[in-house]
């Protein structure tokens, strides 16, 4: 995994829906001209809003984040890239599991563990199972102050 490995750039995920509305836009227009019918540009609208919606939840969500930066540090390209298999949260910690493209080792995530931290503005911690590298990353902010003087009253436990 290099830092600042250049690659070609794939379209965006936004790109990508505002060309298939255009096109479906297209489809339903044809069609409703056909069958003198709204339907279709109903059904295209409501599908479109859908989609668009869909993209910007994974776009700004953890997950799809830690993907854009594990990209950008060069972990894939455009034909094998990091894919996420499993994700969930709790509470402030999130689990996500991606299945690597060769070459991508947790070591070399380990070696830019600082720089993912800072990106995603999180605790991240990595580690290689059946086939996935998992990520847990912490997004709470700790406490100024943790005072541990009942916890030592209560005789340790």
């Amino acid at each position: 995994m290099r830092v600042g490995s250049r690659r070609r750039r794939s379209p965006s995920a936004l790109g990508s829906w505002l060309a298939w509305t255009f096109v479906g836009f297209l489809a339903a227009s044809l069609a409703a001209l056909v069958t003198w019918q709204r339907t279709p540009l109903v059904v295209v609208l409501v599908l479109s809003v859908l989609a668009l919606v869909l993209v910007l939840l994974w776009r700004f969500s953890m997950p799809g984040r830690a993907t854009k930066v594990l990209l950008g540090l060069g972990a894939g390209d455009d034909e094998s890239r990091p894919r996420v298999r499993r994700m969930w949260r709790r509470g402030p910690v999130w689990h996500v599991a991606w299945r690597m493209p060769v070459g991508v080792t947790v070591s070399a995530l380990q070696h830019h563990r600082e720089a993912i931290e800072q990106a995603l503005d999180v605790s991240a911690d990595f580690w290689y199972e059946r086939g996935m590298v998992h990520m847990r990353a912490g997004t709470k902010r700790l406490p100024k102050r943790v005072e541990f003087q009942r916890f030592y009253e209560q005789g340790g436990r």
